[in-house]
């Protein structure tokens, strides 16, 4: 007998015991008189992170720490990544190895079975109840001079959602179950949930028995199998489908039941026909998606566990949660796990940099940026990668991090930024920086940009010596086959149009209520056509923010043919998300390029490449009248950061369920071409 899963894309928990490491580097201490490794571990899948307690002054460190997240279908491809660092008392701690491998390797045991388009498939795994144990070797630290090797050994359990909650009821229910029969009455249910604080009333009870065509006054009784089904059927029925937050330790709040957004780790745009007309419905960044709406089910304000503190580990708070979620931590803490740690791994960071962070300097990050977390506007910007599911925070100089801060937040009033002298300064800073970056001399001014993005050289189509300037290298080509254009002749597929962070809004007015606060920002003011801006009221807008580190040439979204461009001069203000959710209309004012590229299959789609401080010029390198397919180039940006703003007639297009959710943080999603 089955229960009900709370979303079909989830699969279960994946616990994880962090055990220990050998043959570290034996990095030496300030006075080189012998080595100083204080060790801690940092585990990180998908928007999860974990760190482990600091072992100190060893090679070899016995961690024994565990942790646990919940692996969805869509999940599957993502990577589950070890670094392990060296905590320093007075410095920044150091980097000393990193490994990871796909989260599908560690569940072979789990036999989950792919069919052979990759997931469409029968996606239910078996349990994998025997830790199995996996020792991986490490790659040191570019910085740390070591060549030989070292190791991380760590043991991984899974465990199928449904099993580990039916293991909750049988578990409970057998504390109720007076005479040891396997069996439960209603005298004896009626205590069970009595206990749990349950809000059931006796009608909704007694059709638990009903149910299985028993009669509740006969003093007959259910299976524990049946009271399962029951229960787990009433709490899905009421609540509906939950979203899955991991929990990292005894110390979190328990997660709740998650439902997956079936996107996956490709960032190519497809785009599937309406069966009932010509008109595209799907946006999603990885394959053909369906959207299917789900029934909405009204609460009936019964709860069948309302309880203030875990009744294993005396966690509180939970009085709040819902039933899933407490359900769902309560299950955790009831495993017979043969296998005992020591702790839990602590959790709750946002991104892997901020685990590695001392306190001090996560102190000096909140004083001079802003408070660390999604969807927050202050100088740390947190995206989402698509690619591996990890947030990451986005790199840059600490003098440009701390100047837009002060600029558009701490000063950043409308008289300020909109004033004379600031506008004037933006466009002679972007000149010259032009000016400068088509210098010859600016070719020494590469490689630090290079190795400060840690950018990926092998992928550059020419070599780096051709360079002439700086310039030539920030719009670089990049080699054939670099970014894989998905759907090539099929004209129903679009494609992201930019290595870029991405924002998707359903509607334009959802966009000006969560992300452009610009209080003069309007769809007329941002085309210069009042006529042309009525025909996108109710369309879907997206924006792609590119940053000084991304591969710089655009290109076409969707098959069509261009209109001639229009340019509208402007200013140069900077398109950081804080400039973006301040009073300034950073779109409206830029300097940019307003085309409009007609689609058999999409209609009018606006395509506006908007420049921004530091930016020299936009370039467009398509003919306008000439037909192209999605994937061609249709220009570059010179140095700086850029924005492309997409504009989709009303029900030409609908947005992937995944970008919707993190548009509504607001969190950008960090995409490829």
């Amino acid at each position: 007998m089955s229960l009900p899963v709370p979303s079909p894309e989830v699969l279960g928990v994946v616990f994880v015991d962090v055990v220990s490491a050998k043959d570290l580097p034996p990095l030496k201490n300030f006075l080189h008189t012998g080595f100083d490794m204080d060790p801690f571990a940092i585990v990180t899948f998908g928007r999860n992170t974990f760190r482990t307690q600091a072992i100190r002054h060893t090679l070899n460190p016995i961690w024994n720490e565990r942790l646990y997240f919940h692996v969805a279908k869509h999940e599957l491809s993502y990577p589950i990544s070890f670094t392990i660092m060296d905590k320093d008392k007075f410095s920044n701690n150091d980097r000393v190895a990193t490994a990871s491998l796909p989260v599908m390797d560690l569940l072979a045991g789990a036999k989950i079975n792919l069919d052979e388009h990759g997931g469409g498939g029968d996606m239910m795994p078996d349990d994998m109840d025997t830790p199995q144990e996996h020792t991986l070797t490490m790659l040191p630290a570019k910085d740390s001079g070591w060549e030989g090797h070292c190791t991380i050994t760590f043991r991984v359990r899974f465990i199928r959602y449904a099993t580990l909650r039916r293991r909750f009821w049988h578990s409970l229910t057998e504390q109720y179950d007076s005479d040891g029969n396997q069996r439960i009455n209603r005298v004896e249910l009626l205590t069970m949930l009595d206990s749990l604080g349950s809000t059931l009333t006796e009608s909704t009870i007694d059709g638990f028995f009903r149910r299985f065509n028993k009669d509740p006054e006969q003093s007959d009784e259910l299976e524990f199998d049946e009271l399962a089904v029951c229960l787990e059927q009433h709490l899905h029925t009421q609540h509906g489908p939950r979203s899955i937050e991991a929990g990292s330790s005894a110390d979190s709040a328990a997660a709740a039941a998650a439902s997956g957004s079936g996107s996956s780790s490709s960032d190519s745009l497809a785009v599937s026909p309406d069966p009932a007309g010509g008109r595209k419905r799907i946006f999603s960044f990885s394959r053909e998606v369906s959207s299917s709406s789900k029934e909405e089910v009204a609460e009936s304000g019964e709860q069948v566990i309302r309880i203030r503190e875990c009744p294993i580990c005396h966690k509180p708070g939970l009085l709040g949660k819902d039933d899933t979620s407490i359900l769902t931590h309560v299950a955790i803490c009831t495993l017979n796990d043969p296998d005992k740690v020591d702790r839990f791994m602590m959790g709750n960071f946002v991104t892997e940099a901020q685990a590695q962070r001392r306190w001090f300097n996560k102190l000096t990050s909140f004083v001079s940026y802003g408070s660390y977390s999604v969807g927050k506007n202050n100088a740390n910007i947190i995206v989402l990668d698509r690619a591996t599911g990890q947030l990451i925070e986005e790199k840059m100089p600490t003098y440009i991090r701390m100047g837009i801060r002060m600029l558009y937040q701490s000063i950043g009033s409308k008289t300020t930024v909109e004033s004379k002298s600031i506008r004037n300064l933006f466009a002679s800073l972007s000149i010259k920086q032009g000016k400068k970056f088509t210098n010859p001399a600016s070719v020494r001014d590469i490689a630090p940009f290079i190795e400060f993005h840690q950018l990926s050289v092998d992928e550059i189509a020419d070599p780096l010596d051709s360079f002439a300037n700086f310039n030539e290298f920030f719009y670089r080509k990049l080699k054939p086959g670099a970014r894989p254009i998905a759907g090539r002749g099929d004209p129903c597929v679009a494609v992201s149009p930019a290595d870029a962070r991405i924002l998707c809004f359903p509607t334009v007015t959802q966009a000006t209520q969560l992300w452009i606060k610009g209080d003069l920002f309007t769809l007329p003011r941002l085309l210069d056509d009042p006529e042309l801006a009525a025909s996108y009221e109710g369309g879907s807008l997206c924006i792609f923010r590119l940053a000084p580190q991304d591969y710089h040439r655009f290109h076409i979204p969707v098959d069509g043919v261009f209109s001639e461009p229009k340019p509208i001069d402007g200013a140069y203000y900077t398109v950081n998300p804080m400039a973006i959710r301040s009073s300034l209309d950073v779109y409206g004012e830029n300097k940019r390029v307003v085309s409009i590229l007609n689609s058999e299959k999409f209609g009018r789609v606006v395509y506006v490449c908007i420049g921004a401080m530091l930016v020299g010029s936009v370039v467009l390198t398509s003919e306008p009248g000439k037909p192209y397919v999605h994937g061609d180039e249709h220009g570059y940006f010179a140095f700086g950061g850029s924005t492309i703003v997409m504009l989709f007639e009303p029900n030409r297009i609908q947005l992937d369920a995944d970008l919707l959710e993190n548009a509504s943080k607001p969190l950008e999603t960090l995409v490829s071409v």
